[in-house]
């Protein structure tokens, strides 16, 4: 009955398959010719936990689904910079903290939208099921698509 839960539950299922494919080490050993780097250049992401101090203003003026909306289109554009970026690292640099971006609003605010959907559940007459849909979306569904994604890893070495 829920069509926002289901659509939520396809962008944790799209996050959850881009970050845990494991291509990052392919890339880094056969486009790049170096992995140590990836270590260094990963750490960069982290520039943007500063950011999170400033989401409570954010959220004064946009919606959570607007922050992960913005996040996802800024993330999209580092994964684009990333396919042009072959082995230039400072490129690589940039499109990983770009990135990265998608990776803040629906770690730290998901659990706002999983909220929202109680709220709806009840609004439309179900039970609010706060617990139930956490469980499924971060919970049983990333179980289901660790094994899926070890089985597969297992074909493609």
């Amino acid at each position: 009955k829920n069509k926002y839960a289901w659509m939520y539950a396809g962008i944790i299922f799209l996050f959850n398959t881009i970050t845990s494919m494991g291509t990052i080490t392919y890339y880094w050993k056969y486009i790049v010719g170096d992995t140590s780097m990836m270590g260094i250049v990963s750490i960069f992401g982290t520039l943007l936990l500063p950011l999170m101090v400033i989401f409570p203003l954010l959220l004064k003026k946009f919606s959570t689904p607007q922050l992960i909306t913005a996040a996802t289109v800024i993330s999209a554009s580092g994964y684009v910079m990333n396919f042009f970026a072959g082995d230039n690292v400072p490129m690589l640099l940039g499109a990983g903290v770009l990135s990265a971006m998608a990776m803040l609003p629906i770690s730290y605010l998901g659990f706002m939208i999983i909220m929202d959907l109680a709220s709806y559940n009840e609004y439309i007459g179900m039970p609010r099921m706060e617990a139930s849909i956490g469980a499924i979306f971060f919970g049983f569904g990333e179980g289901i698509h660790r094994h899926r994604v070890h089985f597969l890893g297992q074909f493609t070495g």
